[in-house]
């Protein structure tokens, strides 16, 4: 994944007002291969439902501040972002998936403290 390192410094902030902070997002292409930017800023958030039956979408309409990678496909990087929630229960957390979802290929984001 050219562009993304799991060190990286992302940060996720929900309200309950449905407003968001979110800092270094990372948008892929299509096939998870590289990082088309990063957003940063703030954000309204709302769930929705998924490709499949069961799942939740956490998706983030951004006010961003793109910090763009070199590469050409940067003009197909949009203020959207979309995590899938997962469990039924608290904690949740969420998950970023990358090129074919058959390839289960994605990152996991875990509740921190503050």
């Amino acid at each position: 994944m050219n562009g993304f390192s799991i060190n990286d410094p992302i940060e996720i902030v929900l309200s309950a007002d449905h407003t968001a902070q979110g800092s270094a997002l990372p948008k892929f292409d299509g096939f998870g291969d590289f990082v088309l930017c990063k957003l940063s800023g703030s954000a309204d958030w709302a769930i929705s439902s998924g490709l499949g039956s069961q799942d939740l979408v956490l998706h983030f309409k951004l006010a961003p501040k793109i910090i763009a990678s070199e590469h050409p496909e940067l003009r197909r990087c949009t203020n959207d972002w979309e995590v899938t929630i997962l469990g039924h229960h608290a904690p949740y957390s969420f998950y970023l998936s990358m090129g074919d979802p058959g390839e289960d290929k994605g990152i996991e984001f875990i509740r921190t403290s503050r």
